[in-house]
């Protein structure tokens, strides 16, 4: 259900009823988590906020704190944690789904869930399980369910210009987009980042010296640097890249895996670009942002497929060797360097 739907109901105050969050934005996810709470545990919360363990709690205990009423307050706010949907049985599940029916107009229930806990649309899409489906749609019914996306470029863009601006600095839209590139798209990370920014710059208008500067480069944006400079055949660049991911002792196993996401990009990028595709029809048809296949496009113009497969397949003898092997995984990515940057 749209995140809209949710700002409308916090707005008009309806809290009452069952908010299930999931999804990969954590930071929107607990801004809202946040309200939920703020809103319900006013008053005396040590007494109107009980949180339930599902692993230890059964649904009949949930079913006993939906009966008690609030104390001193109109509200109750119950999170119930550790809820593994998928694993329910078809009568486990059923039994969850009644007694989320039944829920009171006094109760608010909150069910949040991390980055991989809660497959949603998978899970739902499950027809054997009739059980999660009721559940699903019992907490529909009486209440909201939301998955938190990471937002699209233009969203994420307005969000980190509306973030300086209301610190009083100024930032430019390629300049915000560089931001986003250098740092990643985590809310929490370019929160943070935003916060060293302003500090920094204080009431004049932010750079790209001034990012690179102050601001900690994410592992993709350094991963592309690495793969662009091992595609464009400069080796010494490329190990000075693999040198600095090195020195921050990044997992190995992190710059291969972006590499490999990388250079599989770059392979759906070079097939649209050779039947002349747009770049808007090459992002709704992969999923891939339109700012990185216009980042892509240009170097990858000189690019053979047979190049960019050559490459893939490096990665994957990697990961083949890392896991099997007893080598230095380090090593078994200096080799991958040398390899793709020396291929003629």
């Amino acid at each position: 259900m749209s995140i809209d739907v949710l700002k409308i109901k916090l707005k008009e105050n309806n809290i009452n009823g069952a908010f299930l969050f999931c999804g990969d934005d954590e930071y929107t996810k607990d801004y809202y988590s946040t309200q939920i709470k703020k809103l319900t545990t006013a008053v005396l919360p040590e007494f109107n906020h009980i949180i339930l363990d599902a692993k230890n709690d059964s649904v009949n205990e949930l079913s006993a704190t939906f009966n008690t009423f609030p104390f001193m307050s109109e509200n109750k706010l119950i999170e119930l944690k550790k809820l593994d949907i998928p694993k329910l049985s078809e009568k486990e599940a059923i039994e969850y789904a009644e007694v989320i029916s039944s829920i009171p107009e006094y109760c608010t229930l909150l069910m949040l869930y991390r980055i991989g806990e809660l497959e949603y649309k998978q899970t739902s899409g499950k027809s054997k399980n009739k059980g999660i489906s009721d559940l699903f749609s019992a907490i529909k019914k009486n209440g909201i369910i939301v998955e938190f996306k990471t937002p699209e470029t233009s969203k994420l863009l307005s969000w980190v210009i509306r973030h300086f601006k209301n610190e009083g600095i100024f930032i430019d839209n390629n300049i915000a987009n560089y931001l986003i590139e250098y740092c990643g798209s985590d809310l929490y990370t370019l929160s943070g980042e935003i916060d060293k920014l302003c500090n920094y710059c204080e009431n004049k208008s932010v750079s790209k010296k001034d990012i690179e500067l102050v601001c900690c480069p994410n592992v993709t944006y350094q991963a592309f640097d690495l793969t662009r400079a091992m595609i464009e055949k400069d080796y010494n660049k490329a190990l000075k890249i693999f040198g600095n991911l090195q020195l921050y002792k990044t997992e190995p196993t992190i710059i291969l895996g972006t590499i490999s996401k990388l250079l599989s990009d770059m392979l759906i990028i070079k097939a649209g670009m050779d039947c002349n595709i747009s770049t808007k029809n090459i992002a709704y048809k992969s999923g891939i942002s339109e700012w990185i296949i216009k980042k892509y496009t240009a170097f990858l113009q000189n690019q053979t497929n047979d190049f960019l497969r050559f490459a893939s397949g490096v990665c994957l003898e990697a990961d083949s060797k890392m896991k099997s092997s007893g080598q230095e995984t380090y090593s078994i990515l200096e080799m991958l360097i040398i390899r793709i940057s020396t291929y003629e």
